[in-house]
Protein backbone atom coordinates (compact mmCIF):
# COMPACT_ATOMS: atom_id res chain seq x y z
CA UNK A 1 0.00 0.00 0.00
CA UNK A 2 2.85 2.40 0.71
CA UNK A 3 4.30 1.79 -2.74
CA UNK A 4 1.07 2.95 -4.34
CA UNK A 5 0.95 6.18 -2.32
CA UNK A 6 4.61 6.92 -3.03
CA UNK A 7 4.11 6.61 -6.78
CA UNK A 8 1.38 9.28 -6.85
CA UNK A 9 2.53 12.85 -7.40
CA UNK A 10 2.30 15.09 -4.37
CA UNK A 11 -0.65 17.35 -5.15
CA UNK A 12 -0.33 19.46 -2.02
CA UNK A 13 3.17 20.65 -2.92
CA UNK A 14 1.96 21.92 -6.31
CA UNK A 15 -0.56 24.29 -4.70
CA UNK A 16 0.63 27.64 -3.40
CA UNK A 17 0.45 28.15 0.31
CA UNK A 18 -2.66 29.96 1.54
CA UNK A 19 -2.43 32.94 3.85
CA UNK A 20 -3.93 32.66 7.30
CA UNK A 21 -6.88 35.04 7.74
CA UNK A 22 -8.25 35.79 11.18
CA UNK A 23 -12.05 35.61 10.89
CA UNK A 24 -12.67 38.19 13.60
CA UNK A 25 -10.39 40.74 11.95
CA UNK A 26 -11.96 39.98 8.56
CA UNK A 27 -15.56 40.46 9.70
CA UNK A 28 -14.79 43.61 11.67
CA UNK A 29 -13.08 45.11 8.62
CA UNK A 30 -15.82 43.89 6.24
CA UNK A 31 -18.67 45.44 8.23
CA UNK A 32 -16.65 48.38 9.50
CA UNK A 33 -15.23 49.70 6.22
CA UNK A 34 -18.50 51.11 4.81
CA UNK A 35 -19.43 52.49 8.22
CA UNK A 36 -16.09 54.23 8.69
CA UNK A 37 -16.28 55.78 5.22
CA UNK A 38 -19.84 56.98 5.88
CA UNK A 39 -18.88 58.44 9.29
CA UNK A 40 -15.78 60.21 8.01
CA UNK A 41 -17.24 61.61 4.77
CA UNK A 42 -20.92 62.17 5.64
CA UNK A 43 -20.44 65.92 5.14
CA UNK A 44 -19.91 65.44 1.36
CA UNK A 45 -23.55 66.03 0.35
CA UNK A 46 -24.57 62.99 2.39
CA UNK A 47 -23.51 60.76 -0.54
CA UNK A 48 -21.52 58.17 1.48
CA UNK A 49 -24.49 57.62 3.77
CA UNK A 50 -26.75 57.02 0.76
CA UNK A 51 -24.10 54.73 -0.71
CA UNK A 52 -24.16 52.80 2.55
CA UNK A 53 -27.87 52.22 2.11
CA UNK A 54 -27.63 51.21 -1.54
CA UNK A 55 -24.34 49.36 -1.57
CA UNK A 56 -24.01 47.54 1.73
CA UNK A 57 -25.89 44.41 0.64
CA UNK A 58 -23.94 43.98 -2.65
CA UNK A 59 -20.75 44.73 -0.69
CA UNK A 60 -21.48 41.86 1.68
CA UNK A 61 -22.84 39.44 -0.97
CA UNK A 62 -20.26 40.01 -3.72
CA UNK A 63 -17.39 41.81 -2.02
CA UNK A 64 -17.15 39.63 1.07
CA UNK A 65 -16.35 36.33 -0.68
CA UNK A 66 -14.05 38.06 -3.16
CA UNK A 67 -12.14 39.77 -0.36
CA UNK A 68 -11.87 36.48 1.54
CA UNK A 69 -10.50 34.63 -1.50
CA UNK A 70 -8.10 37.44 -2.31
CA UNK A 71 -6.79 37.53 1.25
CA UNK A 72 -6.37 33.76 1.32
CA UNK A 73 -4.54 33.55 -2.00
CA UNK A 74 -2.71 36.88 -2.27
CA UNK A 75 -2.62 38.24 1.27
CA UNK A 76 -3.44 41.83 2.18
CA UNK A 77 -2.29 44.16 -0.55
CA UNK A 78 -3.30 46.25 -3.54
CA UNK A 79 -4.93 43.22 -5.16
CA UNK A 80 -7.84 43.75 -2.74
CA UNK A 81 -8.70 46.95 -4.59
CA UNK A 82 -8.56 45.29 -7.99
CA UNK A 83 -10.61 42.28 -6.95
CA UNK A 84 -13.41 44.31 -5.37
CA UNK A 85 -13.52 46.66 -8.35
CA UNK A 86 -13.84 43.72 -10.75
CA UNK A 87 -16.43 41.95 -8.64
CA UNK A 88 -18.51 45.11 -8.50
CA UNK A 89 -18.13 45.82 -12.20
CA UNK A 90 -19.22 42.28 -13.10
CA UNK A 91 -21.79 41.38 -10.44
CA UNK A 92 -23.68 44.64 -9.88
CA UNK A 93 -25.15 44.87 -13.41
CA UNK A 94 -26.25 41.25 -13.19
CA UNK A 95 -27.85 41.84 -9.79
CA UNK A 96 -29.63 44.97 -11.02
CA UNK A 97 -30.96 43.21 -14.13
CA UNK A 98 -32.18 40.34 -11.96
CA UNK A 99 -33.78 42.77 -9.52
CA UNK A 100 -35.52 44.61 -12.38
CA UNK A 101 -36.65 41.34 -13.92
CA UNK A 102 -38.11 40.09 -10.63
CA UNK A 103 -39.82 43.39 -9.76
CA UNK A 104 -41.57 43.94 -13.11
CA UNK A 105 -44.78 42.11 -14.04
CA UNK A 106 -44.51 39.05 -16.30
CA UNK A 107 -43.80 40.00 -19.90
CA UNK A 108 -43.13 43.68 -19.14
CA UNK A 109 -39.37 43.43 -18.60
CA UNK A 110 -38.45 43.80 -22.28
CA UNK A 111 -40.68 46.88 -22.55
CA UNK A 112 -38.87 48.44 -19.59
CA UNK A 113 -35.34 47.42 -20.60
CA UNK A 114 -34.13 51.02 -20.91
CA UNK A 115 -34.79 51.77 -17.26
CA UNK A 116 -33.13 48.48 -16.28
CA UNK A 117 -30.03 49.41 -18.28
CA UNK A 118 -29.97 52.89 -16.73
CA UNK A 119 -30.36 51.44 -13.23
CA UNK A 120 -27.57 48.92 -13.84
CA UNK A 121 -25.23 51.56 -15.31
CA UNK A 122 -25.95 54.07 -12.54
CA UNK A 123 -25.45 51.63 -9.69
CA UNK A 124 -22.34 50.16 -11.30
CA UNK A 125 -20.76 53.58 -11.83
CA UNK A 126 -21.33 54.66 -8.23
CA UNK A 127 -20.55 51.17 -6.99
CA UNK A 128 -17.17 51.08 -8.70
CA UNK A 129 -16.13 54.28 -6.97
CA UNK A 130 -17.37 53.20 -3.57
CA UNK A 131 -16.05 49.65 -3.91
CA UNK A 132 -12.55 51.10 -4.29
CA UNK A 133 -13.03 53.43 -1.33
CA UNK A 134 -14.54 50.70 0.85
CA UNK A 135 -11.82 48.24 -0.18
CA UNK A 136 -9.14 50.75 0.81
CA UNK A 137 -10.89 51.23 4.16
CA UNK A 138 -11.16 47.44 4.53
CA UNK A 139 -7.45 47.06 3.80
CA UNK A 140 -6.56 49.77 6.34
CA UNK A 141 -8.82 48.36 9.10
CA UNK A 142 -7.71 44.78 8.45
CA UNK A 143 -4.05 45.85 8.52
CA UNK A 144 -4.49 47.72 11.82
CA UNK A 145 -6.31 44.83 13.47
CA UNK A 146 -3.79 42.26 12.23
CA UNK A 147 -0.84 44.41 13.26
CA UNK A 148 -2.30 44.94 16.74
CA UNK A 149 -3.05 41.23 17.17
CA UNK A 150 0.42 40.13 16.04
CA UNK A 151 2.05 42.77 18.27
CA UNK A 152 0.17 41.38 21.27
CA UNK A 153 1.21 37.84 20.33
CA UNK A 154 4.85 38.89 19.99
CA UNK A 155 4.65 40.67 23.33
CA UNK A 156 3.29 37.62 25.12
CA UNK A 157 5.88 35.35 23.49
CA UNK A 158 8.72 37.70 24.46
CA UNK A 159 7.77 37.90 28.13
CA UNK A 160 6.38 34.57 29.31
CA UNK A 161 4.40 34.57 32.50
CA UNK A 162 6.49 33.28 35.37
CA UNK A 163 5.09 31.58 38.41
CA UNK A 164 5.38 33.63 41.60
CA UNK A 165 8.21 32.55 43.88
CA UNK A 166 7.06 30.57 46.91
CA UNK A 167 8.48 31.42 50.30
Amino acid sequence: MTELSKSKPDIQSARPALHEVNKRDFYIALFGAPLVVALVFFWVFFIPVLALGFGSIPWLIFGGPVLWMTLRHRGPGPMLLVSTFLSNALCTPLAMFFSSWVSTPAGEFLNDIESAIFLAAFTTAFGCVFSLIWAAAFWWIFHLLTKRRTAKQDETEASPVQAPAQQ
